[in-house]
Formats: C-alpha cells, sequence, structure tokens
C-alpha cells in the first residue's frame, strides 16, 4: 500500500443549491452545514436582513457559531467561528437546461472557445452546441449502447465518442458523419487521452487493456497495459526534462507519432496506478491506493491527480515514485472528475454535486473554492474555455463558472 508523505484533512462546507436567489431577497434564509470526515455534521441558517451592509461587513445573520466573510450576488464565504477554514461558494453564470433532457455523461469545448461545445447524455445523444445553450448545430447517435464520454480533438473540427459498444468513433462535428471506428477492445471503454495533436490516442477499458491506436488507419499499434480488471480512467502527460525514460529496444512504429516523451498514468477498479513510458512500453512505477480510481489527469509535466471511489485525492510525481506527494481526505463522497486549471491546481467533481477546487501551489490554504448548483446530483464532467468553467450534471443542467479572480485573489497571491 502506498504511503502519503502529506495528509490534508480540511471540512467539508455545503450550502442550499439556489442559495443565491434566497440571499438576495430580504429576510431570505438558507441552510449552511459544516462536517469533517467520520465526525457529526454541524447544521446552521443564514438570514439576509433588512438592511445594507457595511463595507467588509455583509448583511447576513448566521446560527451554530457560522459566520460570514464575503458576500456578493454570486458568491459567499462561509466558515466556522472555531475553525480556521472556510469555503467560498460560487454560483453559476448561466444554466444550460434545454440541450439534453436527461443526465448529462460528458461534456468538452472547443480549446479558446466559448462558442461551441460537445455533450452526451444517459440516452447517448451527442449533441453540438453553441454556448447560449439554445441553439443546437447537430445530434447523432450511432453507437449501440451508452456512450460514456465525448471529446474534441485537438483540431477543435472532428468529436472522439465511446462507451459500452466497444468501439471508438471519430466523428465530423459539421456533418454527424463518422468515417472512422477504432475496434479492438473487448469491453466497454473508460477512458481516453490524445498524444499531441491526436493523430495517436490511447484508450483504457473494462477489459483491463490500455491500447495505443492509429487514427488516420483506424488500426491498434500496440497494448501499452494488461491487467486482470477494470481500468477507469487514463491522462497522457509530457515527461519532465530533468527525467530520463528508459529507451526502447525496437524502433518505433510506422504509425507511431509524438509518442518519445510522453507518458500515460492508468488507475484501476482495484486501486492499482499504472504509470507507462508510450514510447519504450515500459511500466515506470505502480501504486496501490485503498479504493477505486474512477478519475485522473495530468496537472503540468510529470505530475498527477487521482480521485478515488472512497473520496480520497492523490498527488503523484514521476519523479517521487516511493510516495504519494499529497492526500485530500475530507470526504466520502466519490471523486467522479477531474480538470486541471491553470496548472497550479484542479477541480474534482464529486457524487455529492460538490465540485471543488484545490490548489497544488498553496497545500496549506485554508479555503476552498465551491462551485453550487446541483441539488446532491453528480458531477459527471468538468471542461474549461480558458476562460468560464463548464460542468455536466445528473439533472440534465450543464452550467457554467467564472472563477478567475477568486483562485487569484485567494490561491495565488
Amino acid at each position: 500500500m502506498s504511503v502519503s508523505k502529506r495528509l490534508i484533512q480540511a471540512p467539508m462546507y455545503y450550502i442550499q443549491c439556489d442559495w443565491e436567489d434566497h440571499l438576495n431577497k430580504i429576510s431570505g434564509e438558507i441552510w449552511v452545514s459544516c462536517k469533517y470526515k467520520e465526525q457529526p455534521s454541524k447544521h446552521g441558517k443564514l438570514v439576509r436582513m433588512n438592511i445594507c451592509s457595511d463595507a467588509g461587513n455583509p448583511a447576513v445573520t448566521a446560527t451554530e457559531d457560522f459566520n460570514v466573510n464575503l458576500l456578493t450576488h454570486n458568491a459567499i464565504q462561509i466558515g466556522l467561528k472555531d475553525s480556521k477554514f472556510s469555503c467560498i461558494f460560487l454560483a453559476p453564470r448561466s444554466i444550460y437546461s434545454s440541450v439534453h433532457k436527461k443526465s448529462v455523461t460528458s461534456l468538452d469545448i472547443v480549446e479558446g472557445s466559448s462558442c461551441v461545445s460537445v455533450s452526451v447524455d444517459d440516452d447517448s445523444n451527442v449533441a453540438v452546441w453553441l454556448a447560449d445553450g439554445e441553439h443546437k448545430l447537430i445530434t447523432f447517435t450511432e453507437h449501440v449502447g451508452t456512450v460514456y464520454k465525448c471529446r474534441w480533438f485537438p483540431s477543435g473540427k472532428v468529436i472522439l465518442s465511446y462507451g459500452a459498444d466497444m468501439n471508438l468513433k471519430i466523428w465530423c462535428s459539421e456533418t454527424g458523419r463518422c468515417p472512422v471506428s477504432l475496434k479492438g477492445h473487448k469491453k466497454a471503454i473508460t477512458d481516453s487521452a490524445f498524444v499531441d495533436r491526436g493523430r495517436n490516442i490511447v484508450s483504457v477499458s473494462k477489459d483491463g487493456v490500455c491500447k495505443l491506436w492509429d487514427c488516420g488507419e483506424a488500426i491498434c499499434i500496440d497494448n501499452l497495459l494488461e491487467i486482470n480488471c477494470c481500468i477507469n480512467c487514463c491522462s497522457i502527460s509530457t515527461c519532465p526534462n530533468n527525467y530520463r525514460l528508459p529507451e526502447s529496444g525496437s524502433p518505433p512504429h510506422e504509425r507511431e507519432s509524438g509518442t518519445d516523451d510522453k507518458i500515460v498514468l492508468t488507475g484501476s477498479e482495484e486501486g492499482d496506478i499504472h504509470c507507462i513510458g508510450i514510447r519504450s512500453r515500459k511500466v515506470l512505477f505502480s501504486l496501490k491506493l485503498q479504493s477505486a480510481v474512477n478519475c485522473c489527469c495530468c496537472i503540468k509535466p510529470g505530475i498527477f491527480v487521482a480521485g478515488c471511489q472512497d473520496g480520497s485525492i492523490h498527488l503523484i510525481s514521476v519523479e517521487n515514485t516511493d510516495h504519494i506527494i499529497t492526500s485530500w481526505l475530507e470526504t466520502n463522497n466519490p471523486a467522479l472528475s477531474i480538470m486541471p486549471y491553470q496548472e497550479n491546481g484542479f477541480f474534482v467533481g464529486h457524487n455529492d454535486g460538490s465540485c471543488v477546487y484545490r490548489s497544488i501551489i498553496d497545500l496549506d490554504s485554508t479555503i476552498r473554492l465551491n462551485l453550487t448548483g446541483p441539488d446532491g446530483d453528480p458531477i459527471y464532467d468538468i471542461c474549461c474555455d480558458n476562460k468560464f468553467i463548464y460542468t455536466a450534471c445528473r439533472d440534465s443542467c450543464i452550467r457554467k463558472y467564472s472563477p478567475d479572480s477568486y483562485i487569484v485573489r485567494h490561491f495565488q497571491s
């Protein structure tokens, strides 16, 4: 069992999902709560008073030793009087409720643009739509069975989707045509990652295999990893400059491109993490966690974050393979999705509807940032267009947030 060098055990704060609607009204009342892991929750109420707030003194009364340090039309910071920890809750800028009629299971947006998005729901409808959420450009369904995820290729013109039918399908976003299907997995495909511009991709499956594909010829170049349990997630990183990758004993495949300095991390249902050099096909290190690894992402070269079924989150480095750098043990709610943010932190979507930002440069931070809106519905996916954050939720809504000013002020100052 892998040991963490540093454990972080801060409390989780919770707030009524529509808090901004109530606290923007005189005498509006909402509930709040605070819970340390494995301890009873502490509950309280916040009430908007019938007076204007003084500078730096929000016009809200709090019960049960809760206090309010900040209140705007879309953000509120709460804490407990006897605790150094507090949480900033941020309400969504926009809510898109007409794109899908059922649970939104995956979401992606063209990088650098807030115009074109792709998402998929429980009925396996893959929709391409504009950022206003009202104008669908195209909807297509060709998978047999549930679609787990959809992703834009780096070009922003082609879409990758996959799921229970064991196929990775490549779509034209303008016509909805699917000229390429990658076939070879023997069970449902759970995750994927692009190598550079996407000539090659990596996929993982419930069959326990991690595959390297060539998209142009629609062939599997090689199996990078084969284990005896379901692989839930994968993420690709460029290797740090000072890390020496093992050499391959054979020349690269003629259809292999951009893999020389790439590594891929995989997380399994049995808690196993494996890191593989893509070019060498060699396992660089393996770790064993106490719970299934549901999601993972690369934060910066050689630095990964993994989220587990028991709610724990782990920071892992290819340069420190004898231990885990940091573990956050703050909730029992499963981590379902992780997204890197600006190379200094990440957002984690949990099964209880919380979506929390954590910094990797300020590990002693006593503040959390939580994106609000879902009423206990899981956050299945998170994406970013370099300006706004979008979340995919079981309640069929896609929410848009603008967290930058709070992250800069509280986590990067």
